[in-house]
């Protein structure tokens, strides 16, 4: 097995202040799991994480910065109020608004948005 580079975890990390928007609300409970965050799972440290430093070193994308949690957050949203196999759309296409130039919490928030209203 191929060495990880020791960083800090990907998440932790603030977003970065976007425009004044309306946090997102639903008619619908939050989502909430059964399991603790990914990043409290014991897991985390030993499996998850040097994954994800494998496939970003394969990317080439070793400066991505991402909250894990806040993707699993959204993607719940999009599983719950739409389906489940949409989830990881949802992510992809948070990706893409990210590389053209979108903050994180403010993709996460959009495609929230765009969910709930559909479910509503």
């Amino acid at each position: 097995m191929a060495a990880v580079r020791a960083e800090p975890p990907v998440t932790g990390a603030k977003p970065p202040a976007t425009s004044a928007k309306p946090p997102v609300t639903s008619a619908k409970p939050p989502v909430t799991s059964a399991k603790p965050p990914v990043t409290s799972q014991e897991d985390w440290e030993s499996e998850l994480l040097p994954w994800i430093r494998r496939v970003e070193a394969a990317l080439q994308i070793q400066d991505c910065s991402m909250d894990v949690d806040r993707v699993h957050l959204m993607t719940a949203v999009v599983a719950r109020d739409v389906q489940r196999s949409m989830a990881p759309i949802s992510s992809f296409l948070v990706g893409y608004a990210m590389g053209r130039g979108a903050g994180l919490e403010e993709a996460c928030q959009i495609v929230e948005q765009v969910t709930t209203d559909v479910a509503a």
